[in-house]
Formats: C-alpha cells, sequence, structure tokens
C-alpha cells in the first residue's frame, strides 16, 4: 500500500498533545496507545521514534489499531475510504 492509498495521514501528518504533555496520534488513541511523554521526551524524538514509525508501518500494511475501527463511524479521516 503506497501513502495515497493509506486512510488515516495522521502518523506522518500531525500529533495531538493533551494539556498533561502525553502525545498520541490522533484524539482517539492518544488515551489507549499514547506515543510518548514530552515531559520526559523532547517532539522531535517522538516523532521520529519508534512507536511513530510501527504506527506509520503498520498503516502502510492496511492494518490500524482497534480504536481507529472502534470510532470509524466517527473519523472523517477513516469515512473518506
Amino acid at each position: 500500500m503506497t501513502l495515497d492509498e493509506v486512510k488515516c495521514k495522521f502518523p506522518w501528518t500531525d500529533v495531538v498533545i493533551t494539556e498533561r504533555g502525553a502525545v498520541g496520534i490522533c484524539c482517539y488513541t492518544i488515551t489507549t496507545s499514547p506515543i510518548g511523554d514530552l515531559n520526559k521526551t523532547p517532539l522531535p524524538e517522538l516523532w521520529n521514534g519508534e512507536k511513530m514509525k510501527a504506527w506509520r508501518q503498520a498503516f502502510l500494511r492496511g492494518e490500524f489499531a482497534p480504536e481507529c475501527h472502534q470510532v470509524a463511524h466517527l473519523c472523517p479521516f477513516m469515512q473518506k475510504h
């Protein structure tokens, strides 16, 4: 699968940050699958870190987190395809 075929582009374009510093790929996955904590790790390290790389690789394989499937009816990115 190419990036153009991936439903959700968040792992390549955005992150969500809570007021306490938790970082996630989107508002639906941040509580259950955060990629890190800004209080402990700088954002560039999180952005280029192993967890983000794993998310990107999984999305390219067409594998989405359980949270993605659970909120597909709410997520505008998942609804596009």
